[in-house]
């Protein structure tokens, strides 16, 4: 069953505190790629809102365009989903982001700001077939990693060079 973490008090005090969220969309290091792959939709409507909650690909009207962005499948494979620093001699002070049972698909557990967040870890190919198979024509997709200068901006995103966090796609029916 899905689970709707952001509802618990403690978790969203927790996640709040992400210097990302307080300025909102402008300081989502990823929005300029989110941004290039959304299409302009002045004068667009969705054919019909219910069915478009119940199914997306049946309630896109013909040339519709789905864009989502989630959490990269490198990114939530882990099992325990943080930073391990190197030990041996040439690779000192270097992180590594661990990835363990990446072809195993389905539920994973991991504590992010509380204990338990329920996730459902898909493979890329598992994520982009499925669109397919639903009559989707991939357009784009785009393993996010910071600009130059957005490291520069906020040095912290140096380590999202190291492995991708978030996968954007966009399609088309």
């Amino acid at each position: 069953m899905a689970q709707n973490i952001y509802d618990d008090p403690e978790f969203f005090a927790g996640y709040s505190q992400i210097p990302r969220q307080a300025p909102g969309l402008e300081g989502a290091p990823e929005w300029p790629a989110i941004r290039a792959l959304l299409p302009d939709l002045r004068g667009k409507r969705v054919a019909d809102f219910g069915r478009l909650v119940r199914t997306l690909r049946g309630a896109l009207a013909s040339a519709g365009q789905l864009v989502f962005t989630i959490e990269h499948p490198v990114y939530m494979a882990a099992a325990n989903p943080h930073w391990i620093s190197g030990e041996t001699a040439g690779q000192r002070g270097r992180k590594t982001w661990p990835v363990n049972g990446y072809a195993i698909e389905g539920e994973r557990r991991t504590d992010w700001f509380v204990k338990g967040v329920l996730k459902y870890h898909r493979t890329l190919g598992t994520t982009l077939n499925t669109l397919i198979d639903a009559g989707f024509r991939i357009q784009r997709v785009n393993e996010f990693a910071p600009t130059p200068e957005q490291v520069r901006q906020t040095p912290s995103l140096a380590e999202e060079l190291e492995r991708p966090m978030l996968l954007l796609i966009s399609a088309t029916t």
